[in-house]
Order: C-alpha cells, then sequence, then structure tokens
C-alpha cells in the first residue's frame, strides 16, 4: 500500500475500529495499559504547591523525587512491553482474523530492543530541543546583561523558535516510525531508525497532519467523562501499527480481510484445547 493510502488517518481509524470489532479484548486490554503507562505515565505525578517546598525536609523532597523516578521507569517498562504486545495483536488479528489476550503480553523476543530504540529515540529528541533553550538563554540574556526591551527579546525569541520550528518537525517525523519499525519488523533500534527515516522521505507533512488527526481523536475521549479516553486511545494505538502494517507489508495485507478476503475460520475448539 502507498504512504498515502496507508496514513491516510480516516482509513486508518476506520480499520482499527473493524480490527477492534474481532479482536476487543486484547485490543482493549492492550490500549488501556498504553493509556496509562505509555511515555512514562500518562496519569504522572503533578505537583501543584511548589511555593511550599522549602517547608519540606530535604529527606522528604528526595524520596519523592525517587519514587517519582521508579514510577516514571515502571511506565516506561510497561509501555515498552505492552507496545510490542499491542502490534502483535494487530498483526494477528489482519492476517489470522483474531487474537487473544495472551497475544498482548507477548513482546516476542523485543523487549530489550524496543527499550534501547525508545531510549535512542528519546536522547535524539531532547538534542533537537537544545536550539529552543538557546533561544530562550540569548533572549535572558538579551534582557539582562545587555538591557533589551523585555518585549523585543520574546518577540524575537519567538520568532527564532518558529524559524528552527521545520527542522525539529523534520528530524522528529524522520524518527517516528522507529517503535513501529522495531515491533512490526523486529528491527534493531539503529536500524529501525533508519528504516524510520527511509519511509518518511517525501512524505513529512502527511505524516504530520497523521499524527495531529489521530492525536485529536485520541484525546477526545477526555470529553466523555475522561472514561472514553480508553476507547479512543485503544483505536489511536492500534491505527499506529495497523498502518505501519499497510505500508511495509503489502502482500500480507492484500490477502487480508481487511482487504476483502475472506475471514479465516476460528480453529476447532479440540485444536484450541490441545
Amino acid at each position: 500500500m502507498e504512504f498515502a493510502r496507508a496514513y491516510d488517518p480516516i482509513r486508518a481509524l476506520q480499520a482499527s475500529w473493524k480490527l477492534l470489532g474481532r479482536s476487543p479484548l486484547p485490543l482493549l486490554v492492550a490500549g488501556i495499559l498504553l493509556t496509562l503507562f505509555d511515555g512514562g505515565g500518562r496519569l504522572g505525578f503533578e505537583w501543584h504547591d511548589w511555593e511550599h517546598h522549602h517547608r519540606l525536609p530535604v529527606g522528604a523532597v528526595v524520596v519523592f523525587f525517587g519514587l517519582a523516578t521508579c514510577f516514571g521507569l515502571v511506565c516506561f517498562l510497561v509501555g515498552s512491553w505492552i507496545s510490542l504486545g499491542i502490534a502483535n495483536v494487530v498483526e494477528k488479528t489482519v492476517i489470522e482474523g483474531r487474537a487473544s489476550p495472551a497475544d498482548a503480553f507477548n513482546a516476542r523476543g523485543r523487549l530489550f530492543e524496543m527499550v534501547l530504540g525508545q531510549l535512542l529515540a528519546v536522547v535524539i529528541a531532547l538534542g533537537a530541543c537544545v536550539p529552543f533553550g538557546l533561544i530562550a538563554l540569548a533572549a535572558v540574556f538579551s534582557t539582562r546583561a545587555l538591557h533589551m526591551n523585555e518585549g523585543l527579546a520574546v518577540v524575537a525569541a519567538i520568532l527564532a523558535a518558529l524559524a528552527y520550528l521545520p527542522f525539529y518537525l523534520y528530524l522528529i517525523l524522520g524518527i517516528s516510525l522507529s517503535r513501529q519499525a522495531i515491533a512490526i519488523e523486529g528491527l534493531q533500534p539503529v536500524a529501525a531508525l533508519q528504516r524510520s527515516w527511509n519511509l518518511v522521505r517525501g512524505n513529512r507533512l502527511r505524516l504530520l497532519l497523521y499524527w495531529i488527526v489521530i492525536g485529536v481523536f485520541g484525546a477526545l475521549g477526555l470529553l466523555l467523562c475522561c472514561v472514553g479516553v480508553f476507547l479512543t486511545s485503544t483505536l489511536e494505538y492500534t491505527a499506529q501499527y495497523e498502518s505501519y502494517l499497510a505500508l511495509t507489508r503489502p502482500e500480507d495485507y492484500s490477502r487480508s480481510w481487511l482487504a476483502g478476503a475472506p475471514v479465516p475460520p476460528k480453529p476447532p475448539l479440540n485444536a484450541t484445547i490441545g
């Protein structure tokens, strides 16, 4: 399938809904876990009373941040594990017509590669953010040391950040499919980054629109008493892996029930038990 078709967000979300209808339990289990744990924990820790920190013992502050760090690490590891699981569920459902709840927890021996690959992507993303920090520091320096008008310094900083933003997006979009490359194709971290960069070449604007649309769709669940986010996020995650599978495995996809082929029959009960 061509990139434009595979990464059509409307098509991908429609396909993810069909996949959810075939394997509802494993996809919902994986989707809910990813919503809770992906990216270091979407729920996370928040401390709103920063102005009262000086009243707390140093030991309490250290313990808090230690616990927050451990929590973030656990979330990162669980998110990496379940990312592989939901990719497995999507792949099995597309090809075989169904998946089991156990498939949502099957990392297929790729957990180390996923963890390392995501860490590498985070390092690259943080490096790409350095110019934004330098722009902010330059604005502070110009107002305090050079006595530049604060309003003028802020405007100059905003213009500089906007000028750099296309380069930042170019880099981030280029590596944004590396997680799917590891989960679906089993690539090593560096190879996954290279694979992502090659797949995205010439399609960055289309991919940016894709991420925006499915990201907004995933967040719409917050409007349904926040509970709906588990459904919309599940569809969002499912769409990500379905799109990558459609792009990189066109032969398998063209023979799948999503492309109009008959749905594979369920295995006999005695065969399943055996």
